[in-house]
This record gives structure tokens, sequence and C-alpha cells, in this order.
């Protein structure tokens, strides 16, 4: 819902309120209403907990209720993270407001008159958050301290708190002497009288009456014959702003190509040299090192300084991954609780940071894929807050993301891509065990995609694309027949089917098809070769990964500017995907 038409609901919704202070009975539309809105009601302003109740009026929008206590104006968390500033994080288990700017992190626990800057005290006059059941609320003044891109005023009868944070607004001058009314049309009743030469925000279209908002934040319609020509004005703002550095990153010169070397053990770090043989253009490496293993920040390590070692010696940069696919007894995914709590997000930070310093390695890969929309705001905190502690240590910080889609858009790419070196999309998994359609891994259309989607919040130049070195055997069997996990499909044409399916290696699927007599057949469309073959009345469907299918794929990287690819995973490529990626490199 855009700005005009939040406030053209606000404005029916109040008019209706302030009916009773209007005289009753049919106005002639040539009769104006003499009759003035009563204020409070008008800004549906109500006491919290005992104190005077504040409307929150934010570039001409009513957007909420904060209140006064002992002369401080209070400003609901949920506005501030919505219209002002959404860097901040509210921690509503251990009551704790934290702030991550480019360089540092900023504390308040509710109630005190103190804050911190990456872990020092400074003092501060006036409480700064006072918590009221589940809801914080964030003194006005401390907001305008942090921020020099907003200005704040409070003003009375009645209460509001008005800012405007707009960099440009629209202004027109009234023309004569009128009223503002709080709807369409001269039958309503009067918000403000308002005198020639006042200068006035434009907020709504010009429908014969235009929607309006003056400096004081009083907010309603005139005659648009009483309006001038209407220009645009620049906002100035001179607070100060306690932190204003900008990001930077880690940046290299020269097309990354990473590949995870996925182990569950630490005897996995004596396969590194099997795992890069013939991956002459390989410089990173990801091995799956990190878990999260409880809900308070505990992690499990197999990291094996020696390992990095022989990756520095063989030119490879090692960059650690963190995964979260731990869960409680309940099925309940433990980085949902972590991430969310301050004491916890903050030990699961201190143990990656321990680990990755002390076995020597580049960089971190957080692949974090068990996120639930409840943990969203806990999430890119972390991602926050971690990407500071790595600059510190000089680590690369890389994060695995979703190929974009409405169900997903919660992992907030745009704020992730601001603070992480680079972003890494996981390319694959268009369908997958278990999706209920036999379909490509990664067709071309759905990389393509994926890719434009990503380059709407993130620079290419800090975009890694994810390409599959496996396929799925999808396999459609009678119901009779039907494998234990199957998914019971239902085709009114051919009859239901069961259909299963079972990742397998670039090579092995070629080779199946081979054994099985399957002609291959390409298909323009999705940039793959596809097979079929019956094997004991089984449907045996392969979308096909090779050379020519990779090919595809990394053009289209190339003609985006991409920073480079990244192969899920090391040991199920074929030797030709190597020369397909060679070739991309050069």
């Amino acid at each position: 819902m855009n700005l005009y038409r939040k406030l053209k609901r606000i404005f029916v919704i109040a008019s209706a309120s302030v009916a009773l202070t209007a005289c009753s009975g049919d106005f002639n539309e040539k009769e104006p209403n003499k009759e003035y809105v009563d204020l409070e009601n008008y800004f549906e302003i109500v006491d919290i907990d005992g104190n005077e109740g504040v409307a929150i009026i934010i570039d001409g929008l009513n957007v909420g209720k904060g209140f006064i206590k002992e002369g401080n104006c209070y400003v609901p968390y949920e506005c501030v993270r919505e219209y002002i500033d959404d860097h901040y994080y509210w921690d509503n288990t251990e009551k704790i407001l934290s702030y991550a700017s480019s360089k540092r992190i900023y504390d308040v626990v509710q109630g005190v008159e103190e804050y911190k800057v990456n872990g020092a005290v400074n003092t501060y006059d006036k409480i700064i958050v006072v918590a009221i059941d589940d809801t914080a609320y964030i003194n006005i003044d401390f907001l305008v301290m942090m921020n020099a891109s907003i200005d704040a005023t409070i003003y009375n009868e009645p209460n509001r708190a008005v800012f405007n944070i707009a960099k440009a607004v629209e202004t027109a001058s009234i023309t004569e002497d009128t009223q503002m009314r709080s709807d369409e049309g001269i039958e309503n009743p009067i918000v403000a009288d308002l005198n020639k030469g006042t200068t006035v925000n434009i907020l709504g279209d010009d429908n014969g009456w235009t929607m309006i908002g003056t400096e004081e934040g009083l907010m309603g319609y005139v005659d648009s014959s009483k309006l001038s020509e209407v220009s645009n004005k620049e906002r100035t703002f001179n607070q100060s702003w306690m932190d204003t550095e900008p990001y930077t990153y880690i940046s290299k010169d020269y097309t990354i190509c990473l590949g995870w070397h996925q182990m569950e053990y630490d005897g996995g770090n004596d396969s590194l040299n099997s795992m890069i043989s013939g991956a002459d253009s390989l410089n990173v490496i990801s091995p799956t090192w990190f878990k999260v293993t409880d809900s308070y920040g505990g992690i499990s390590s197999i990291a094996s300084k020696s390992y990095v070692d022989k990756a520095h010696a063989k030119g490879l940069e090692v960059w650690g991954l963190i995964s979260d696919f731990n869960y409680d007894e309940e099925g309940n995914y433990y980085i949902n609780d972590v991430v969310s709590t301050t004491s916890s997000r903050r030990e699961l930070i201190n143990n990656i940071i321990e680990e990755a310093t002390g076995c020597g390695i580049d960089g971190i890969n957080v692949d974090f894929e068990m996120i639930r929309l409840v943990a969203a705001e806990g999430y890119v905190q972390f991602m926050r807050e971690l990407a500071i502690n790595c600059e510190q240590e000089n680590l690369v910080l890389s994060v695995d993301m979703y190929v974009p889609t409405g169900s997903n858009a919660y992992y907030d790419r745009e704020s992730v891509g601001e603070v992480v070196d680079y972003l890494v999309i996981m390319g694959y998994d268009e369908h997958w065990a278990g999706c209920g359609e036999a379909g490509s891994v990664a067709s071309l259309p759905f990389v393509q995609q994926g890719i434009l989607d990503t380059l709407v919040e993130v620079p290419a130049s800090r975009v890694l694309n994810a390409i599959p070195f496996y396929t799925r055997v999808w396999y459609e069997d009678s119901l009779e027949n039907a494998p234990e996990g199957s998914v019971i499909v239902e085709d009114a044409i051919n009859g239901d089917y069961a259909l299963s399916s079972k990742a397998v290696a670039m090579g092995t699927a070629k080779e199946f098809l081979e054994k099985n007599g399957a002609s291959l057949r390409w298909l323009e469309d999705i940039g793959q070769y596809y097979g079929e073959c019956y094997i004991e009345n089984r449907l045996a469907r392969i979308w096909l990964e090779d050379k020519t299918s990779l090919t595809e794929k990394l053009n289209v990287m190339k003609e985006n500017n991409l920073a480079g690819v990244a192969c899920w995973k090391l040991g199920l490529e074929s030797d030709e995907a190597w020369d397909a990626i060679s070739d991309y490199m050069k």
C-alpha cells in the first residue's frame, strides 16, 4: 500500500471517529461544515501504561502511538524499524536494544541511562529504552543523536512527534485563507485554518482536493484551487551522527572459483588432495567444518590447521563453512533461538571467530538454510555483527542464499548483501526430493532469473553463483510398487503414480543413461540434455548436467559480470566440468 492510500485510509477512519464532534444532519455541498475535529480523536491518541500518549507522524503518515514519560518522548520500536532505521534490533527475551553500524555495535538495556559501544560504557542523561509488555519504546532524543537523516519535533495539543526523514518533498503555498478538512469536500469538518502564504507538503494526488501536511504534523485536505504550483524542496539535516563510516569490503582482483568440500568427520580432512585433483581453476575451498549444536551459540568443529596449511601451499584460500541443520527433540532448529537472543548470538560469533583465527583460515562461509520468519530480524542482526568481527580479523565473509522467491524474501538479501564481502546464490535445487514434480536441478531460466533478481539488491562485483555438480534420477512407479518415501502424483490423464528420486554425480548420471540405452535430446528452453528409459516397468528420467549445460550457466554469469562461481560439491564433478569452468575463468 503506497503512502497516499495509507493516508487516505487513515483519514477515512479518522473522519468517522470525529463525526460525533460535527453537527448532525445532511450537509449541502454548497454549505461548508463549520465544525472542527477533536484532534485527540483525529490522531487516535491514547495513554500508554499511565503515560500521556503521543501520535507518531513520519513524513505526513500517522504511523503509531508513543508516550511521554518524565518529560521524554518514546517511540515504538516497530515504527523505528519500519520507517526510520532498520538497523535497530530488539531482543525481547533479554530486553536489550542493539544497533550495528558498519564498524560498531551499540547496546542498550531497557530502563538504564547508559549505552555501550563495542562493550565500552557511555553514560546518558535519560533512560533510552522503556519496555512495556512485549513492546520496546525508544527515546526520541537518542534516535536523533544516532541518525543525521532525521529531524524530530514534539508538538502539543494534541501531543505528536513529527519526524521529517525524506530527503526531498513536494511543497506548495496556500494562495488564500482556507481550511484544511478531514476528507475531500467542504461538507467534512475542519482540521485547521490555513493562512495565505502557508507552505504545506503535498501528500496525495490532485483530485480537486489535495491531501497535504503542515510542518506541525497536521494532515488533511484542501481545495486544490487554493494551492500554488507544486515545487520540489530538498531537506537539509544538521544533527550529529555517532557513526558515519561506510561499509568496506575485501574484494579479490580475480574471478573466484569456490568449491565446497563436504565432510562430516575430521577424517575428511585427509581427502583434500583427492578432492582438488584436476581442479586447476579452483582458488577457494570451503570445508563444511562448523555446525550450530545448541540454542546457546555452541558449535562443533572439525577444523584442521594442517588442512589449511596444505590448501595454502596449493594456492587455495580456505573459507570455513558454518551450517545450521541441527535441531532439538521437537524438531526446532537451534539457529532460530540463537540469532534472536543477544547472549547466544554473541556466543556463536565468538565461537566462530575463535575457531577461524585458531586454524588460520581466510574466511567464513555462512550457510544458514533453516531460518524461519520469526527469526528473520535476528538473522540480519547476526550477519551485521559477524561482519564487524570478521573485518576486525581480516576474514572474508560470504553468505549462501536461496534463489530469490517470495517465500524466502524475509532473508533480506539487500540488508545482508550490504554487510558481506560476497553473496553466493545457491543456483540449484529447482526441483528437489519431495517437491512433487520431476524436473531439472538447475534449468537455464531458473539460473538466469535467480541471478537477475539477486542483482536488483546486491552488486554483481560481490555475487557468486553456485552450480551443481550433481543431478537427479527421477523414478515413476505404479502405486502398487511405490518405494518408501515416494510422493503420490495425481495425473487425471495417465493415471496416478509414485514419484521418487535420488541425487547422483554428473558422471554417474551419464553412465546410467548409456548403460540403459537411453537416447538424449537437447532441450533448448532449459539448456540441458534430457534422457529417459524404462527399467523393470519403472520410468527413469534425467535432466543431465554436463559440460554443455554448465557452459550455458557460466555464460550467463559472465554476461552479468559476476564475481565468480561456486560449486556444490567437490567429488561429484566430471572432468569435463573443470573444462567448462576453465574456459569461464579465462
